[in-house]
């Protein structure tokens, strides 16, 4: 599915689910948006680390990874509880974990090394227990250790994710998700289509394959798979690049590289909705019609309306319908308002590093955010 039906079936998947995107609130957002604000938080995506990586390749193999486990947002509150930081940071933490405990070929990073992670590694390189304190079922005065631990879902399913790709990986003698990637960047360079190309290969790893049905439709939100794309053409500059990205950069100066749509989790729905961009006031989910996406006291140590599966999937879609519409929005007024003429260049992935920046701040940050547990997509 190209991407412009990728944006078409999200509009349709909102109308559908009663979920209206308001073009005043649009517009009252881009009048309002500080030009400054916006280009110093537009590039803030959480890519940049602290490490000398021994090659290129190396490199594309840590943000691979990176992309796979980039989930858990539905998990935000246990992780600010047992470490004091949210989902990404966590994330970021283990892999650079993982990276930086790598032995020789049993790499932890490696297919090899990916298939044996575990929750216990996981929780070992977070510093969280694996085991919480109970009373005794039948010893007044007596706690146990019970299996588990304050982050045992989001870790279980981290591993998993983990074993499931390395296992993925090996069946088709892929030393790791980097020689993965590398590949499916050749591939997709000598295709017309680079972009639509690439997408459908790393969809093909199961962790990477956000989609749902809706009807006889698969809408593909590909959160993660959007954000490697992204990271990966974040490289394409770098003077040292594997011959696969070298192509694709060769590829990009005649065809050039489409537009991405936001990388939609739980963070850019709660934005929008604060926003008033998203309406749910004529949504038949009652959880989503009576939620509150307003700055409340101590609504960061709370989860918002826990969602079901399809609920969380409509609201993501949604989601990047609007991301759509907003920069449609921001062209037409550049060309219209000579004030506005920097908003010409503004893109969904420039506008979901912003929201996702802005969504850090202490007048944000304490609106209860949608939560979906039980998934890896994001």
């Amino acid at each position: 599915m190209a991407l412009q039906d990728v944006r078409a079936a999200c509009a349709d998947v909102a109308h559908g689910a009663g979920i209206r995107i308001d073009g005043g609130a649009i517009r009252t957002f881009l009048q309002m948006l500080p030009e400054d604000t916006f280009e110093a938080l537009k590039t803030q995506h959480g890519l940049r680390f602290p490490l000398a990586f021994a090659s290129a390749e190396d490199e594309v193999n840590f943000v691979a990874v990176l992309a796979l486990l980039n989930a858990f947002s539905g998990y935000r509150v246990d992780f600010h509880r047992a470490t004091g930081h949210g989902a990404y940071d966590n994330v970021r933490r283990m892999v650079l974990g993982l990276y930086l405990s790598a032995d020789g070929d049993a790499a932890n990073l490696s297919a090899e090394g990916l298939a044996h992670v575990t929750p216990a590694m996981l929780a070992q390189l977070l510093g969280v227990p694996t085991h919480t304190e109970a009373a005794h079922p039948t010893l007044p005065g007596v706690t146990v250790g019970v299996p588990g631990g304050p982050l045992k879902e989001p870790l279980e399913l981290a591993a998993s994710m983990c074993r499931e790709t390395g296992a993925f990986l090996k069946a088709r003698h892929m030393p790791s998700l980097g020689a993965y990637v590398l590949q499916a960047c050749e591939a997709a360079a000598a295709t017309d289509d680079a972009d639509s190309a690439f997408l459908a290969s790393i969809t093909e790893v199961p962790a990477f394959d956000d989609t749902f049905m809706e009807g006889d439709h698969g809408v593909h939100l590909w959160k993660k798979a959007y954000f490697l794309l992204h990271a990966l053409r974040g490289l394409l500059a770098r003077p040292a690049l594997p011959p696969a990205l070298v192509h694709l950069r060769e590829h990009y100066k005649v065809h050039r590289p489409a537009p991405l749509p936001m990388f939609v989790d739980n963070v850019v729905p709660t934005m929008l909705a604060t926003l008033g961009i998203l309406s749910f006031a004529d949504c038949p989910e009652p959880a989503l019609r009576t939620w509150q996406a307003v700055p409340q006291e101590g609504a960061d140590k709370v989860d918002g309306p826990r969602l079901s599966r399809d609920a969380a999937y409509r609201v993501r879609a949604a989601a990047l319908a609007a991301g759509a519409q907003i920069v449609e929005m921001a062209h037409e007024m550049a060309r219209t308002s000579p004030d506005k003429a920097w908003l010409a260049t503004m893109t969904e992935e420039q506008l979901d590093a912003y929201l996702w920046s802005r969504a850090k701040d202490p007048a944000f940050r304490c609106v209860p955010r949608l939560s979906e547990r039980g998934t890896k997509m994001y």
